[in-house]
């Protein structure tokens, strides 16, 4: 059995180590927390909000690299799986699908 490479996707990479990070911090601020250190909230909330917000990012960029692979796949079509989210965009479809039926 011979050694098999496999693509990591990059963007994982970052969300696993984004989440690291974070329990990282969450566990070290509970320690101070338990030893009655006096910890500068602020500072401390700020770091708490990038830490997050980088996680969300991360998400949604997964989220977007993986919509836009079941486009390019092709593999939605006879299906109902929405290809867009907002709902600017689904109105035009639904005008676009009545016109269509006329």
């Amino acid at each position: 059995m011979g050694y098999r490479y496999r693509r990591r996707n990059p963007k994982v990479i970052a969300l696993i180590v984004e989440i690291v990070l974070f329990l990282v911090f969450m566990l070290i601020l509970l320690i101070l927390y338990e030893k009655e250190v006096k910890l500068n909230v602020p500072v401390t909330l700020i770091i708490t909000g990038v830490l997050l917000f980088s996680i969300l990012l991360t998400l949604s960029l997964l989220r977007y690299d993986a919509m836009r692979d079941i486009r390019a796949d092709g593999s939605f079509k006879g299906t109902n799986l929405p290809l867009y989210t907002d709902s600017t965009t689904l109105q035009g479809h639904d005008i676009r699908e009545e016109n269509e039926k006329d």
